[in-house]
Order: C-alpha cells, then structure tokens, then sequence
C-alpha cells in the first residue's frame, strides 16, 4: 500500500545520509516518517538522475529559489532540474514544481524541457502543473499532512486530477471541492484566459473531512 517513492538529491553525502537512516535536518516528525517508509520499502534517495525521470510518471521538483541580485527568484535550480528530466524521459511525464516560483515559471519549465527533447530529436509527451506548498518551519510535517488548502494549478484536467488524487491520500482527506475550468459555471477562469498553470487562475482545493 502507498507511493513508492524515489528521492534524487545532487549531494551524494545527504543521500547516503538518508538511506543508512540518518536525517541531515531537524524537522519534528520527520525522522520517524521517513525510517518507517523507507523500512516498509515506500522510500528511496538516489543522486541517479536517470533512474530518478524513469522511476516515475510524476516528477516533482523542489529545489531551492534563492533570491537574485535584484531580489527575485533565482530560477536556475528549478530550470536546471528541468532540464535533466528533459534529457532523460523517454515516455510521457506529470512535472510537478513545487518550488516557491513567480508567475510564468510553469511555462519556461516547459520550455526547457521542450528546447531538451528537440536537442535529443526526439516527441515526448508531458505536462506542467503548479502546486506549490506553504510549509512552515518546525511544523512541516504537520502542515504537509493536515492542509487547510492545496493549490493546483494545470492546463491539462487528467494530469490535474491525478495530482488531486495524490495530494488526497497525502493528506488522508476524504473529499475535496475543486475548482477547475470544466466545473466553473460559464467556463473557468470566469474573467478571461489565464496564460500560465502558476497563475492566479490556478485550481484551488479545499479540503473537507
């Protein structure tokens, strides 16, 4: 019963941490999460990029956004993550960001990804969708498992509906209200296009239960 999960990490040092059982963070609660996946056979890391794309149809990224020079969000770790799944996937992908990131970033991770594949000469289908998380420190866990309310923002309603599904057995809720463009009277978003899955136009999902 579960996820399997597959964990890619650039530090060989943390992923080898991990999977002798160690935890290289304080986070209350995590510990424990993570030896009794990782006992039950649910959890992995891995510093294998190649294995980490095929594990799985769901990619999430969630990397660091470190400020810039001029104080927005510096994107090369999310684009670079992006690029890796690129190079490697070889059937179709959900790419998940659930990195902090501004407006428009969903469209320059499938762009990246994009620009990867015509490099490689090869079609591969995939999707983006936005679901950032809003975890606060010392109580990540918590807020991870007991959400007041997920977004989700998507421009394809299958691969929308397959995160929902996740995030649902994440959180252990037993029904949702959603709000997609197919169920919003008059067609979602009510007051014209929205351009980008992280937009405001993003799916809210409130959790009942």
């Amino acid at each position: 019963m579960g996820n399997h999960a597959l964990c890619l990490d650039v530090d060989e040092r943390k992923s080898e941490i991990l999977n002798n059982g160690g935890i290289p963070i304080h986070e209350p609660g995590l510990e424990e999460m993570i030896k009794r996946n990782a006992a039950d056979g649910r959890l992995q890391f891995t510093i294998d990029i190649a294995a980490a794309v095929h594990h799985g149809t769901l990619q999430f990224i969630g990397v660091g956004t470190p400020p810039d020079e001029d104080g927005s969000a510096d994107l090369q770790y999310v684009l670079a993550a992006a690029r890796s799944i690129g190079q490697h996937m070889t059937d179709y992908k959900v790419i998940v960001d659930k990195s902090t990131v501004p407006v428009g970033t969903a469209d320059r991770v499938r762009a990246a990804v994009q620009a990867v594949l015509a490099e490689r000469g090869v079609s591969v289908d995939f999707a983006v969708v936005s679901n950032p998380e809003f975890l606060k420190e010392g109580a990540a866990v918590d807020d991870f498992m007991r959400p007041d309310r997920i977004i989700i923002g998507a421009d394809d309603e299958a691969c929308n509906s397959g995160t929902v599904y996740l995030s649902r057995g994440a959180s252990g809720r037993q029904s949702a209200d959603c709000c997609s463009r197919s169920t919003w009277p008059g067609g979602f978003p009510p007051h014209g296009q929205f351009k980008s899955p992280d937009e405001s136009g993003s799916y809210s999902v409130i959790w009942r239960g």
